[in-house]
């Protein structure tokens, strides 16, 4: 026990609240949450830079037009979208400031079940600082969420199951294992069910995360995909036949899986596909679009669709 509050001594300090939509007046720092009106906590996020970079769930940032807050240390700061991932449900955030205390990230396809791990947020948007235990209690789970207040539902996959309470305004805060290392992204509890509860795993925001500490900004692909790259957990979730690659899916925030008029479209590339190779090179967790795509004109793609393995030629850019 006497580790588990270190733990959470080590951690707290690097998880905020997530509000919108005016800053409020520092008074009274429970009950301007309690009251009805414009300004309320939406979900948790916890800081993953020392300059303010703040990971937290796309769903808890349902309006893009909205003002966003984080509360930090009982402060307000103005929070940037940098990027907002529809299809693995993580957001990215920006906080002005320096030598922000911050929470390292673990592996998540090192997860094993039975494993302890807490959880931490604001419960019920008005409770912050909250702390919750439990274990592992499932792996590459597949559910459906509310993911904005008009009520649209979408499927996630993948998900780590926890017994550690996780109530709504937790979403987007951190789930830790022993080593004080994050493991997931809270995401969503079962109503009418006790002890189960969601959380993304944290390699779904590393590729993010990578770019926009590198170039500032997530580069998607040119070819007009929207995807989710392959892992053992995925694989095991949707009974695919590969650990890798790239699987094509529809974002439910512009209704389609290929873009219209993109290189993509025009070779015919469909909802469901698998890429599994860039001209000969798996596409793996660590590897990127990007990087494989960058300076070329044309490259040769390995598909899995139906069954069926083929390569096919795609210019780029047209």
């Amino acid at each position: 026990m006497e580790k588990i509050v270190k733990i959470v001594e080590k951690c707290l300090s690097s998880v905020v609240s997530i509000l919108t939509e005016r800053e409020p007046e520092k008074v009274d720092f429970l009950s301007k949450f309690q009251k009805k009106g414009e300004n309320f906590i939406c979900g948790s996020g916890f800081l993953v830079s020392k300059d303010g970079l703040i990971l937290t769930n796309r769903h808890v940032i349902s309006d893009s037009k909205k003002n966003y807050f984080a509360i930090f240390k009982e402060n307000f700061y103005p929070a940037k979208i940098l990027n907002l991932n529809f299809v693995s449900d993580v957001a990215i955030l920006k906080i002005e400031g320096k030598n922000f205390p911050f929470l390292k990230l673990g592996d998540s396809s090192k997860i094993k079940l039975g494993q302890s791990v807490i959880a931490i947020g604001t419960a019920l948007g008005i409770f912050p600082n909250s702390v919750s235990k439990g274990i592992v209690s499932g792996i590459s789970r597949k559910i459906t969420i509310q993911v904005n207040p008009s009520g649209e539902v979408r499927e996630l996959y993948g998900l780590i199951q926890t017994d550690a309470a996780i109530n709504p305004g937790n979403s987007g805060g951190p789930l830790i294992d022993l080593s004080s290392k994050v493991i997931g992204i809270n995401t969503a509890l079962v109503y009418g069910a006790e002890n189960i509860s969601f959380a993304l795993p944290i390699n779904w925001a590393r590729k993010d995360l990578e770019e926009i500490r590198k170039y500032g900004k997530v580069f998607k692909p040119i070819l007009g995909v929207e995807y989710v790259l392959i892992d053992k957990h995925l694989k095991e979730a949707l009974n695919l036949k590969f650990s890798y690659g790239a699987l094509i899916v529809k974002n439910p925030e512009v209704g389609v899986a290929v873009l219209p008029n993109t290189p993509a479209s025009k070779v015919g590339l469909k909802e469901g596909d698998i890429i599994l190779e860039v001209d000969g090179v798996p596409l793996k967790k660590e590897e990127s679009f990007r990087e494989l795509l960058k300076g070329k004109k044309s490259v040769e793609l390995k598909i899995w669709r139906n069954e069926d393995i083929f390569r096919i030629p795609i210019k780029l850019g047209d």
